[in-house]
């Protein structure tokens, strides 16, 4: 699939299971820090604070409008593989995290994958360092595509 021209948008799209605490933690504490030191703005459905709107409508509009989306299929959640369908459906920029290759839908087993494991400090600096190089990437090539 061909990515789209899409605009400039220094927002990062959170895609993941919510309300589960080692998915809660893994957000706050390892993937927003990581998100925002590379100057993003990260947001999660959680966090989305429109009372007026209907709550789909409303992750329609940070998967289609984000400039980058990461999304964490571990436990092949339904509600994040739909999302993350959606996303691939608009061209757009995403990142794949999962904590196991057996988590990996067929369909998604041809796209790269950060695995990772952030249960010692060996594995949490290489996820940190995959994620970092992902991030700028895609950030590089979004400006770059905004500029021109």
């Amino acid at each position: 699939m061909s990515a789209k021209k899409h605009a400039w948008s220094d927002e990062c799209f959170v895609v993941m299971p919510i309300g589960k605490r080692a998915a809660d933690e893994f957000y706050h504490y390892f993937l927003k820090p990581v998100v925002e030191g590379k100057g993003l703005c990260s947001v999660r459905a959680d966090e989305i604070s429109s009372p007026s709107s209907i709550i789909i409508e409303d992750i329609y509009a940070h998967l289609a409008n984000s400039g980058v989306v990461v999304a964490d299929i571990t436990g092949q959640n339904e509600n994040v593989l739909y999302e993350v369908g959606y996303r691939h459906g608009t061209g757009s920029p995403i990142i794949l995290l999962v904590q196991s290759l057996e988590d990996i839908p067929f369909d998604l087993k041809g796209h790269r994958v950060v695995l990772y494991d952030v249960s010692n400090p060996r594995g949490y600096h290489r996820a940190k360092e995959a994620v970092e190089r992902h991030l700028d990437e895609i950030v590089c090539e979004l400006a770059q595509r905004a500029a021109s």
